[in-house]
C-alpha cells in the first residue's frame, strides 16, 4: 500500500491486518508499524498521518518523559558493572553520572508503532539505549494519541 505521507507499507506475512513501513526523521529512516487492532484501517492510517506530522514534537516529549523516569535509575544502578576482563576475571566499569541533557541526546528513536484508531489508540516510541542500559531498548507509550500527556516509559529486552 502506497501513502503520500506514511510511504510504502507491507502487510505483515504472519500477522495479517498489521502493517509496516519506514519514515524519514531527521537525518534517519526509522521503523514505522501501524495495527488497527480490530478498528477500522482508514482511522488508524488517519492516527498515523497526525503521529508523523507531529513526529518532531512527540519526540522531545518522549525523550523527556524517558529522562525523567530513568536518569535516575541510570545514575543510581546501570552505570557501574562488571565485564569479562578478557584473561578469565573481571573488570569493573564506572561510567560517569549524566545529566538530563545529556541522556536526552544519547538515545536514538528507532521506531514508532500506531494500534487502534483516534477514539482507541496508543502510540509508541521506541529508543535505541545508547548502551546506557545494556542494549535494552525504551519504549515511551500514549494512551491519549499524539497529546503525550501522560505517557508510560520502560525499558524492553
Amino acid at each position: 500500500m502506497e501513502d503520500n505521507i506514511l510511504g510504502t507499507l507491507r502487510e505483515d506475512e504472519r500477522d495479517k491486518g498489521v502493517f509496516h513501513g519506514s519514515i524519514a526523521h531527521g537525518d534517519r529512516n526509522i521503523g514505522l508499524s501501524l495495527n488497527p487492532d480490530g478498528g477500522p484501517l482508514p482511522d488508524c492510517l488517519a492516527l498515523a498521518r497526525s503521529v508523523v506530522s507531529e513526529l518532531s514534537t512527540i519526540d522531545a516529549k518522549a525523550r523527556h518523559a524517558a529522562a525523567q523516569h530513568l536518569l535516575k535509575s541510570y545514575n543510581e544502578n546501570w552505570r557501574e558493572y562488571t565485564e569479562d576482563d578478557g584473561n578469565g576475571g573481571f573488570v569493573v566499569v564506572s561510567n560517569p553520572e549524566i545529566t538530563e541533557e545529556q541522556f536526552m541526546s544519547t538515545i536514538m528513536l528507532s521506531s514508532v508503532s500506531i494500534a487502534g484508531d483516534s477514539l482507541d489508540s496508543s502510540v509508541s516510541v521506541a529508543y535505541d539505549d545508547g548502551g546506557m542500559f545494556c542494549g535494552h531498548a525504551i519504549w515511551v507509550v500514549s494512551f491519549d494519541g499524539v497529546a503525550f500527556s501522560d505517557p508510560d516509559v520502560s525499558i524492553v529486552g
